[in-house]
């Protein structure tokens, strides 16, 4: 038909389309094998990369708000009374204009963790494992407030 030669167009068109097939052929076989690695190392392979979790310890839920409070001058909330859970993540900010500090609680543990000073505007990202935190004005008289927003 209109004097193509059909069985040539398609022998030309297998040539060009073999190095491709045979490129993605071994890009697939590659994607394969990380995949299967991945499932074999299943939990010990996370572990390595994101730490090892507590068993005890309930992760995130994304169904349930996140605890959020404002302490003012000296206070000590109990966030994870307000979660049901330990506190797995979440931020601290000073929304003050004086320096705050603050303590992190473990409800197994009677001493709180080190003073974190917090400079005004400035915010910290916590991703550790606390039930309780405290706010205290870092030179007495001046006033503090935080917001906290815990998960």
């Amino acid at each position: 038909m209109f004097g193509l030669d059909i069985s040539n167009i398609l022998a030309q068109i297998r040539g060009q389309l073999a190095p491709e097939l045979e490129r993605l052929k071994v890009e697939l076989e590659c994607k394969l094998d990380a995949l299967i690695s991945a499932v074999l190392s299943g939990p010990r392979g996370q572990e390595y990369e994101f730490g090892r979790g507590k068993p005890e310890v309930r992760g995130h839920d994304p169904a349930v708000f996140p605890a959020i409070v404002k302490l003012a001058g000296k206070q000590r909330a109990n966030l994870a009374a307000l979660l049901s859970k330990t506190v797995t993540r979440g931020f601290a900010a000073n929304i003050g204009t004086n320096p705050a500090i603050l303590r992190f609680w473990k409800e197994q543990s009677p001493e709180p963790s080190a003073p974190f000073t917090l400079l005004p505007g400035q915010t910290v990202d916590f991703s550790w494992f606390f039930d309780e935190i405290s706010v205290e004005e870092a030179t007495p008289g001046q006033p503090v407030e935080v917001e906290v927003l815990a998960q």
